[in-house]
C-alpha cells in the first residue's frame, strides 16, 4: 500500500484511500486512453514526462532489476504440458514450433539482457493505453494532473528501457474489440523514428544530465537510449508470450490469450532474427 502513497504524492496516480487490506482509488471524471491517443503529440509528451517522474522515484524496494527474468522463470515453471481443450493444445504446439523450447528461449533472453547497458529504475512494467487515464477537470480537486497512471500490479525495479520498449509495442495493439480474440495487431502503427525521438526527448528532458548537455552529447544520449529500447523490445515480447499462456490456464476474462501469445511469439522470432541477422527479418 505504501507504493500507492508514494505515487499519489508525486502526482502519478489518483488519490488512494486505505481500508484494512483494501485500496480504494479516488473517483474522478476521466477516461482511459485509446490506442489512437498514443500517437497524439500532447499525450505522447505527457506520458513521457509522467514516466520520467516514475523512473526518478526512489522506492524502498530491492533495486536490482530482477523482476523481468524472475517473473519469466516463475511463469515458465507454471505452464502446463497440455490443456484440456484440443484447440488450445493445437495453438500451444504452434507456439512451441516457432522456437527450440521456451526454456531455451529464456536462456537467450537472459544472455541478451546481460549484454544491455540499462540503469535500474522503478518501473510500471505494463504501460499501455488502458493504464493511462485522461483527467477531465470539472472543478474536482485533481490538481494539475492531465493524465495519471493506474494498475501497478507489476511495478518494481526493472531496466529503464523496458518501460519505453513496452510502451512503443503497445502502439500496435488495439484492445477495444469485444469479439474474440479481442485485440488487433497493426505493425504499421509502431512509432516512427521521429515519433520515438519526440517521446524520448520529452522523457530525457526531465533529467539534469540531458538538460545541461551539449547538442552533440544530447544526440549521443538519445542514440544510446533508442538502442537500449530496441534491444529490450525482444524480451518484452517474450514476457507477454509467457504471460498469455499462463493466463489461459487461470483467467476468466474473455480474451484470445493463446492467439495473443502466437502474435507476440511471431514478433519475437522476427525481431530475434533481425538482431542476429538483419537480412532474415520478416518485419
Amino acid at each position: 500500500m505504501f507504493i500507492f502513497s508514494f505515487l499519489y504524492h508525486t502526482s502519478i496516480t489518483c488519490t488512494p484511500w486505505f481500508l484494512y487490506d483494501l485500496i480504494v482509488m479516488e473517483l474522478c471524471q476521466s477516461r482511459t486512453l485509446c490506442v489512437d491517443d498514443l500517437r497524439k503529440g500532447n499525450f505522447t509528451v505527457e506520458i513521457a514526462r509522467k514516466l520520467a517522474s516514475y523512473h526518478l522515484m526512489d522506492m524502498p524496494l530491492r533495486k536490482q532489476p530482477v523482476f523481468l527474468l524472475e517473473t519469466c522463470e516463475n511463469w515458465l515453471a507454471s505452464i502446463p504440458e497440455t490443456f484440456d481443450n484440443a484447440d488450445h493444445n493445437t495453438k500451444l504446439q504452434q507456439l512451441l514450433d516457432y522456437v527450440d523450447g521456451l526454456k531455451n528461449e529464456l536462456g537467450y533472453v537472459k544472455q541478451l539482457i546481460g549484454d544491455i547497458s540499462s540503469p535500474s529504475v522503478f518501473s510500471h512494467n505494463d504501460l499501455n493505453e488502458g493504464n493511462v487515464l485522461s483527467i477531465e477537470h470539472t472543478g474536482q480537486n485533481t490538481g494539475d494532473k492531465p493524465i495519471v497512471f493506474i494498475d501497478f500490479e507489476y511495478s518494481s525495479y526493472n531496466y529503464r528501457g523496458y518501460d519505453i520498449a513496452n510502451f512503443f509495442c503497445e502502439w500496435t495493439f488495439d484492445y477495444s474489440s469485444k469479439e474474440l480474440p479481442c485485440f488487433k495487431y497493426s505493425p504499421e502503427d509502431y512509432p516512427t523514428k521521429e515519433q520515438q525521438l519526440k517521446f524520448i526527448r520529452a522523457y530525457l528532458d526531465c533529467f539534469n544530465e540531458y538538460q545541461s548537455a551539449t547538442v552533440e552529447k544530447k544526440e549521443k544520449i538519445e542514440f544510446d537510449l533508442l538502442t537500449e529500447v530496441e534491444r529490450l523490445t525482444i524480451p518484452c515480447h517474450f514476457f507477454w508470450v509467457l504471460w498469455s499462456i499462463v493466463q489461459q490456464t487461470k483467467s476468466q476474462h474473455k480474451f484470445g490469450f493463446l492467439d495473443y501469445a502466437l502474435t507476440r511469439m511471431k514478433i519475437y522470432v522476427d525481431l530475434k532474427k533481425k538482431f542476429t541477422d538483419p537480412s532474415e527479418s520478416k518485419l
